[in-house]
């Protein structure tokens, strides 16, 4: 099989060669028999109707042949059950984004909304108040001045 690459930058399709075309995969095959474990990353790909092929993904794969003794020995719970071992499986690592948005909509305006608009709803805010406190000073002016005029105050 050909060997896998260090790091999702350097997967790339040239890892398997070309069946379209017969080109061979640019590094040596490695044995899995040979060495036991690999690991790294291998490009997904996937053969059009008309024989092109097309990139599909990278995938971060750990490969590993145990003999029945050493499986016996090393065993591997399903998915994050115990024994947590043999590989240990850290806890995942979500962002606060994922999430539904209709079934938050007040986390959907902070990381969205809020983020990208925060200095614009401020300012209309600001706008909003000074012309309030302007239409109410032109309220209540012509009354006041009235007062003062007459001496009612």
């Amino acid at each position: 099989m050909p060997p896998p690459a260090k790091s999702a930058k350097k997967c790339c399709q040239e890892q398997f060669g070309d069946p379209t075309t017969g080109r061979e995969p640019k590094k040596e095959y490695v044995s899995l028999f040979e060495s036991k474990r690999l690991r790294g990353w291998w490009p997904m790909r996937d053969i059009a109707q008309d024989g092109e092929v097309l990139h599909s993904g990278k995938a971060e794969l750990e490969l590993e042949i145990l003999s029945v003794n050493e499986a016996e020995e090393k065993p591997a719970g399903e998915a994050r059950d115990d024994p947590n071992t043999n590989p240990v499986l850290d806890p995942p690592n979500r962002p606060e984004t994922s999430f539904l948005w209709f079934t938050s909509p007040w986390k959907t305006f902070k990381h969205i909304i809020w983020k990208h608009w925060k200095w614009y709803i401020i300012g209309a805010l600001v706008i909003i108040v000074v012309g309030l406190l302007v239409a109410l000073f032109i309220y209540a002016a012509p009354g006041y001045t009235v007062r003062k005029i007459w001496g009612f105050d």
